[in-house]
């Protein structure tokens, strides 16, 4: 297929994915079924309580139109199946956690318990869809240095630790008007150029088409945002880069591009680590992006200030990649 098809294909899919996004948003917005319960931590806080979540039904079902309009006629292989599989039970987990919340009206969903068993099952399932694709899942390509690691058999351990760490780390980071979706859209950035370099073009598409109903959805996110992703969004979003990653050999780039999502959990484990054995806590609040809301930084300011971060990052990991032969 020519470069110039795909071309076509990949802007397509970013305008038609934000145009539905738009409709799917404001349909969600105006049917407001589903609100937030704010745990009213921070006073700046006690507005959002009540507004519309379950924003991440609608960039989940424009970004799957697009993409499948967007690639008629091309033929699917393993790849893109694990991914549609893994990214599809993923949201699903976030929206029976959503529904629980609503039906309680409270914050609390599904136990945590529950929701590392089955994300813990559906890497698994993951992995036996790509044994029948010609990845190397035990090796951990080094980019610049143009080698790799061979992880034998703790490759399991490791890619559950990247998707269900990628997932959850993005769900914490969900606490600020735009701050998950914009960081998302950055981090895509350099999974679309490798996926494009590697002629993944399925993936690449389908990321583009994940790019678009993401501005689609900011559109009505940004502060003050009238509408939230909730989990069924968030762990979506989290399972999409994390196992494209994967399936991309690019797992180091991941945690480049998604070095805010890491320290953004980074700092609520150390948070709980440090008050159960002293009884102190490192941060005003956890996670960080709560920490700089605490220091009376405006929630605009962090979330643009993360923004810069991540841009940087972006930067960084394409400077990587074009270091390492992309």
């Amino acid at each position: 297929m020519s470069r110039e098809i795909i071309f076509i294909r990949i802007v397509f899919s970013i305008i038609f994915s934000c145009f539905l996004s738009v409709v799917f948003t404001k349909r969600i917005i105006s049917k407001g079924s589903n609100r937030q319960v704010e745990r009213n931590y921070i006073d700046t806080h006690n507005v959002k309580n009540g507004t519309v979540s379950g924003g991440g039904k609608g960039f989940f079902l424009s970004t799957l139109i697009a993409f499948f309009t967007s690639s008629l006629f091309m033929s699917y292989d393993y790849k893109i199946f694990a991914l549609l599989f893994v990214s599809t039970m993923f949201f699903l987990v976030g929206y029976f956690d959503d529904y629980f919340k609503k039906k309680s009206n409270s914050y609390k969903g599904l136990s945590g318990k529950i929701r590392i068993i089955l994300e813990i099952a559906i890497v698994i399932y993951f992995v036996v869809i790509l044994k029948n694709s010609d990845l190397d899942l035990h090796r951990i390509n080094i980019p610049v240095l143009n080698t790799y690691i061979d992880i034998k058999y703790f490759f399991l351990v490791f890619l559950i630790i990247v998707l269900v760490g990628s997932s959850n780390s993005i769900n914490l980071t969900d606490g600020l008007d735009g701050l998950a979706a914009g960081l998302t859209m950055i981090a895509i950035a350099p999974f679309i150029l490798l996926s494009l370099y590697s002629k993944e073009y399925l993936i690449a598409i389908f990321l583009s088409s994940l790019v678009g109903s993401l501005m689609g959805f900011l559109y009505f996110n940004f502060p003050p945002a009238k509408i939230f992703m909730g989990d069924s969004g968030s762990l979506y979003l989290g399972s999409v880069i994390g196992s494209v990653a994967i399936i991309l050999k690019s797992e180091i780039i991941l945690l480049i591009v998604g070095l805010v999502f890491v320290i953004e959990a980074l700092s609520v484990i150390i948070q709980v680590i440090s008050f159960k054995t002293t009884g102190k806590r490192v941060f005003l609040m956890t996670p960080i992006h709560h920490h700089f809301e605490k220091k009376g930084v405006d929630e605009v300011r962090v979330v643009m200030g993360f923004y810069l971060v991540g841009i940087f990052l972006c930067v960084l990991a394409l400077i990587i990649e074009t270091l390492g032969g992309i």
